[in-house]
């Protein structure tokens, strides 16, 4: 068994200078975020280690803005990961941070402590949806935040939302073109929700804020996710991770909050590549083949692209099938007389 595991240990707005509209993680990861002292670290990693396996671990800080705690706490919560690091009780440590909280003496000492990951909390590109969010800074803070951490040795990741106040789908593109320049290691889309308790939640209650539909999001995000697959960018995640706290009656009043909207997502873009495939394609049956690990998502949630490609064309017969031979972003489609392959890569066009 291969892969890592993360050791989350959430400090839940701790050190974040301005309160950004949508923001209120302790419902959101349903914690606490006290930080954790030395010894409940080592025990939490050593609880994970039991059923971690041969996979590696590594300790992340999530829900703050690591670099704006005080400087003894940083130290603190470093120290201490840093010597399950050096003792090879983990593989790796990642903090996540503003793009406007990373200066020399931030780099430094993360630098110093080994910590290989850094997430930063973008948002937005555009300097008008920064500024409606609350978030006290503007674009300009990023570029220069992310070349100081490659220039240290740290990987960077990238968290971006869709959706925010004055947000638009357009705009959401441009910031991921924009994002996607930087070449961060991997990005995160968050479309933004309106949870309970949160400035964002007045406005809505308010009238002053409408937040994007599924739809709506979904036709966005497929095509920012479109263009990172292109540039051989992985999205780690799209759309929040659930929780108890997440789930409960009225913890979430609007916006496009699914289970399941990174797979709604990556369907809808595999339905793009089938629609262009099949567009004369009147009799069957109709065999789609695809790697095995993308069956379920050409297929779609309870087989929803199989049903439309059926009333579109008018077959009945269709299945998908793994084929380890065709490419992470191609599929293969066959029906009498035909066999077309086509690729996410240059088959699908949203410009």
């Amino acid at each position: 068994m291969s892969g890592t595991v993360i050791v989350p240990f959430f400090l839940n707005q701790r050190g974040c200078p301005h309160q950004c509209c949508y923001c209120a993680q302790d419902t959101i990861n349903g914690h606490a975020g006290t930080p954790p002292s030395a010894a409940e670290i080592r025990a939490t990693v050593a609880a994970y280690q039991v059923s971690a396996g041969e996979r590696r671990l590594e300790i992340a800080f999530y829900g703050g803005s690591f670099t704006c705690l005080p400087q003894d706490l940083q130290h603190e919560l470093l120290h201490t990961a840093a010597e399950l690091r050096r003792s090879w009780t983990i593989s790796g440590i990642r903090v996540s941070t503003r793009p406007d909280a990373i200066g020399p003496a931030a780099v430094a000492l993360l630098a110093g402590y080994g910590v290989a990951t850094v997430e930063l909390g973008v948002q937005s590109m555009h300097d008008g949806v920064l500024l409606a969010a609350g978030r006290g800074h503007g674009s300009a803070v990023v570029a220069p935040a992310v070349a100081a951490l490659k220039k240290a040795g740290c990987r960077v990741g990238i968290q971006i939302m869709p959706g925010l106040p004055d947000d638009t789908p357009e705009r959401a593109l441009a910031t991921m073109q924009s994002v996607l320049q930087l070449q961060p290691a991997f990005i995160r889309i968050y479309p933004t929700v309106v949870v309970q308790g949160t400035p964002l939640a007045a406005a809505y209650a308010a009238g002053t804020y409408v937040p994007w539909t599924l739809d709506l999001t979904i036709a966005t995000v497929k095509q920012m996710l479109h263009a990172a697959i292109r540039a051989a960018v992985p999205v780690a995640r799209i759309g929040l991770q659930d929780s108890p706290s997440l789930a409960k009656p009225g913890a979430v009043l609007a916006g496009p909050h699914h289970p399941a909207l990174g797979e709604l997502v990556q369907s809808a873009l595999w339905r793009d590549l089938l629609q262009h495939l099949a567009a004369d394609c009147s009799s069957g049956p109709l065999e789609i083949r695809c790697q095995p690990q993308r069956i379920s998502v050409v297929v779609g949630q309870k087989r929803s692209t199989i049903k439309w490609l059926s009333t579109v064309t008018g077959i009945a017969s269709i299945r998908v099938i793994g084929d380890p031979h065709c490419l992470p972003t191609q599929v293969v489609l066959t029906a009498p007389g035909i066999e077309r392959s086509g690729d996410l890569l240059k088959d699908v066009h949203y410009d």
